[in-house]
């Protein structure tokens, strides 16, 4: 047994030695005009994508206007005017979300929500005032549960494997 704990241990070493000098992972992330663009993207690049739709700020969008990745910006009914149609931002928020779309569909904001669950937060603001409320589908939630249940399986399984 304990020969077979030192030997798992010992491939445990060198791939955490060997893995990093291996790879030729660029850490920076690179300015790209149009993420949509890339093609055939792995799941990495599909997100270093969405983060870079995500930087695609208008300066008519200022503070809380502004789309992150925490997801609603948390708007209240005064805001409504200004959001959605004086500055411009409702339309500028839904360029994003669609370039989001189209490089990660799976995209999930910090929040919970998904970006369907944004556009129709902002087109039923937009037609009868926000409420400072993102409304986040159900089915957005359940996903959710389902990749924690997911996460938590592959640890404990792992953590049966090394001991």
């Amino acid at each position: 047994m304990e020969k077979s704990s030192s030997l798992r241990y010992g491939f445990l070493l060198v791939l955490l030695v060997l893995l990093p000098c291996c790879t030729k992972a660029d850490w920076n992330i690179k300015k790209v005009t149009d993420p949509t663009r890339n093609v055939n993207l792995s799941p990495f690049d599909q997100w270093r994508s969405a983060y870079e739709c995500l930087q695609d700020i208008s300066s008519n969008c200022p503070g809380n206007y502004t789309l992150t990745e925490r997801g609603w910006v948390n708007l209240k009914w005064r805001d409504t005017i200004p959001y959605c149609n004086i500055t411009g931002c409702a339309d500028h928020s839904r360029a994003v979300l669609e370039c989001i779309s189209l490089v990660k569909r799976d995209f999930k904001f910090e929040n919970g929500a998904t970006v369907k669950d944004i556009n129709d937060t902002i087109n039923e603001g937009c037609r009868s005032n926000f409420t400072g409320i993102t409304k986040i589908s159900s089915n957005a939630r359940k996903i959710n549960v389902g990749k924690t249940i997911i996460f938590i399986s592959v640890l404990a399984t792992w953590l049966a494997l090394i001991t």
